[in-house]
């Protein structure tokens, strides 16, 4: 079924992002909570976002899998999950991660340290979404998946 829009913003060229969480049993997937706009980099502040804190809580204390891409890995910090885990995230969020010195930061194009994948950006999404094919489901599904996206390896 459809997810319920956790937060929303326009973007240039009329272009709207919507930011949800797509939760089943294993894992939790936060889609970036970032935009460009007008050449800069702009962060969005979720922290009053209660669902997102209660999910996050709950998988983490399950050790269920939590992956974030580009500035998604905010929502971490946000609700301080993972502290002392080893993170990427899109160039322009790492200061913001990085303020408090919760997480050791990985210039990595995918990051995994124990039940969390990060990842930098668009980039990297196809990196990403494959590192949580093999985690769910083994690598030979991963290596099946991959074949026909020619990819370099």
């Amino acid at each position: 079924g459809s997810q319920p829009c956790l937060w929303d913003a326009g973007c240039t060229r009329n272009v709207k992002q919507c930011r949800t969480m797509l939760r089943e049993e294993n894992i939790i997937t936060g889609f970036n909570n970032g935009q460009m706009k007008h050449g800069h980099y702009h962060t969005r502040a979720h922290n009053g976002l209660l669902a997102e804190k209660e999910v996050l809580k709950d998988q983490d204390g399950r050790k269920g899998l939590i992956a974030a891409i580009c500035a998604g890995p905010i929502a971490l910090l946000s609700h301080g999950i993972g502290y002392g885990s080893t993170v990427t995230t899109h160039p322009g969020a790492k200061e913001k991660m990085m303020a408090g010195d919760h997480y050791k930061y990985s210039e990595a194009r995918v990051q995994k340290d124990g039940h969390y994948i990060t990842s930098r950006g668009p980039g990297t999404s196809f990196e990403f979404a494959l590192t949580i094919v093999e985690e769910l489901m083994g690598a030979e599904v991963a290596a099946q998946v991959k074949a026909p996206l020619i990819m370099k390896d």
